[in-house]
């Protein structure tokens, strides 16, 4: 094949890839991304890095970031939910009532939102704060 599609860029064997175009989660301004860089250009592969899609809204789909993110809210929220020991929803049941659960969210980013959009949908009362200038919009 002359396109090779990895989770990781598979660094010994990038001799054998030589004129071939590897797409891989490579993270090129961190220093193990930046070796590979490196070592894929001395081994003439052609290096697509999927953490350097420009994070706008028409490359949502292709954003990696941006979906391991929102993964990231959705998974905070069913780890509380399951610290918490309760349902989120308010309850009415023979043995009183109970209040729904109060999720206070800090950070208004894509895991921010996602873990918003999760409680809400649990039956979650929600806050959020956000220390950056644009999330007061």
């Amino acid at each position: 094949a002359q396109v090779l599609f990895a989770i990781e860029a598979p660094v010994r064997d990038l001799p054998a890839m030589r004129g071939k175009v590897l797409i891989s989660w490579v993270g090129r301004l961190l220093d193990n991304g930046k070796k590979v860089v490196e070592q894929a250009n001395a081994a003439g592969v052609t290096l697509i890095d999927v953490t350097a899609v420009p994070r706008i809204t028409i490359a949502q789909k292709l954003d990696v970031l941006s979906s391991q993110a929102k993964v990231a809210g959705h998974r905070a929220v069913v780890e509380a939910t399951y610290a918490f020991g309760r349902f989120h929803t308010a309850e009415m049941t023979a043995a009183g009532k109970y209040p729904p659960s109060q999720t206070f969210v800090l950070g208004c980013g894509v895991a921010g939102l996602a873990a918003i959009g999760s409680s809400k949908a649990f039956g979650s009362v929600v806050r959020a704060w956000d220390v950056r200038d644009v999330s007061d919009q």
